[in-house]
């Protein structure tokens, strides 16, 4: 009987003994993956901050190519952090892995990091040049600031912000506000420095094309955009004739041209990646009585929009997004129907020149553990 009470007890004891070692290595091993969680969260926050403020650090980061480790104390736990890009313009694919011990965690979140400032101060029409036009056949449902004199003769459905003179003869409804030149937008937009881009510390190359877009292009409808060329940027360049946009393009993406643009065609449909203007040309667009031509994106013709032959009667455009020019705006011997609409988030681009986008803005879309 004795033996029996003691067997019993040493076997009750060894099994209290098992359960409190099994239930402090359960523990331990509980609190090392709580803190390799933390660290994973720590590592994706650091991973946004550099996303939005020095993006070059994670430029060419991937999960076999961490940045990293990092380490928080003393202690051997640690943390690295990788961002991809997902093949949309501002979205990335951000990680942080946490190691504590042997715990690992990770955490994800799909980011959008937008562009800048509005270059273009809330306006729908911005002009730079001296004389500054707006045909009768145009349609303005905006702001409009020219930093020179402007000729009136269209409709305006806002107000007129201008730096030198003003002759309004057209239909207008809205305020005429003088002001300095300080406080007119100036945005700097040059046609080149789309053609090798920077964005979030990587520089992109523009897709090239001789003489014209077509619907044949192998180009339209999204396929500009590539790895290498995440906007989709095209230049058209000049060949024994004008460079050309003809009939039944949709494409998307931005045109830059150096020179003039011609229109020429019906169903031509043009839309700007976010970010992005839709058009960058360094002379003016011109169309024809054929022209049927609809943008949604920011338009950069630093002289206007003018008629090709003649005053193009049947010509028609619509812009959803702010035209910049340094002339004309719209050409005064500009027949056919025009209108240029109001779109606040066209006038916002990313600055292409540094690659850098602190003052853009970022938001966390989706965020999971791996």
């Amino acid at each position: 009987m004795v033996l029996i009470i003691v067997t019993v007890s040493s076997l009750v004891g060894i099994t209290y003994m098992t359960v409190s070692t099994l239930q402090a290595s359960a523990s331990s091993n509980l609190m090392q993956a709580s803190r390799a969680k933390y660290l994973a969260e720590s590592a994706l926050e650091h991973g946004v901050y550099l996303l939005h403020s020095d993006p070059g650090e994670l430029a060419g980061t991937s999960a076999l190519a961490p940045l990293g480790p990092f380490y928080l104390d003393d202690s051997d736990d640690s943390y690295v952090l990788w961002a991809e890009r997902t093949g949309e313009v501002g979205m990335w694919l951000v990680t942080g892995q946490g190691h504590v011990g042997e715990a690992a965690s990770a955490v994800s979140a799909r980011i959008f990091l937008g562009p800048g400032v509005d270059v273009t101060g809330g306006h729908t029409a911005v002009s730079g040049g001296v004389v500054n036009r707006i045909s009768s056949a145009a349609k303005i449902f905006g702001h409009v600031a020219v930093t020179g004199g402007l000729e009136n003769f269209g409709t305006i459905e806002g107000d007129i912000t201008y730096a030198g003179s003003v002759f309004d003869a057209g239909n207008h409804r809205g305020a005429v506000i003088e002001a300095t030149l300080e406080e007119i937008p100036s945005p700097q937009i040059d046609w080149s420095d789309y053609v090798a881009y920077r964005m979030d510390g990587v520089t992109y190359a523009a897709a090239r094309v001789s003489g014209s877009l077509t619907s044949g292009s192998s180009l339209i409808k999204g396929h500009a955009a590539t790895a290498n060329n995440p906007a989709g940027v095209v230049v058209i360049e000049a060949g024994r004739g004008a460079c050309t946009i003809g009939a039944d393009t949709e494409f998307i993406g931005t045109i830059v041209v150096n020179g003039n643009l011609l229109i020429d065609g019906a169903n031509i449909t043009l839309k700007a990646q976010p970010g992005f203007p839709a058009i960058v040309c360094s002379g003016a667009i011109y169309v024809t009585n054929a022209t049927d031509l609809a943008v949604t994106g920011m338009v950069v013709a630093v002289n206007g929009i003018r008629p090709y032959s003649g005053s193009a009667p049947t010509s028609k455009t619509i812009i959803h997004g702010p035209l910049i020019t340094q002339d004309r705006i719209y050409d005064d011997q500009l027949l056919g129907t025009h209108e240029l609409h109001s779109n606040a988030s066209a006038g916002q681009l990313y600055d292409v020149k540094t690659g850098v986008n602190a003052t853009g803005t970022i938001r966390v879309l989706d965020w999971y553990d791996r």
